[in-house]
């Protein structure tokens, strides 16, 4: 089973985005992006990574786009495959 979403909230520069991971780190609700990570493409325009995440306990593959617009994250589209 694959789940799909979409994220459309705000716009947020790299330094608010680290901010906000920052917080989230705090709070002990960020994401382990540290297991089998890789950085497909970062550049101007679009930013991709994937990385392994247990979700109930069977590990899974995120996949994660993200779009850039007058160099802000705008949208993210988010992969989840069990593997």
């Amino acid at each position: 089973m694959t789940n799909f979403f979409v994220d459309d909230y705000e716009k947020m520069t790299r330094d608010d985005c680290i901010e906000a991971l920052r917080v989230q780190f705090i709070w002990g609700t960020a994401l382990d992006f540290t297991r089998d990570s890789n950085i497909i493409l970062d550049n101007r325009d679009i930013f991709s990574m994937q990385f392994t995440s247990d979700i109930d306990g069977v590990p899974h593959k995120i996949s994660n786009v993200g779009l850039l617009s007058e160099g802000k994250f705008w949208r993210f589209q988010i992969n989840c495959a069990s593997v």
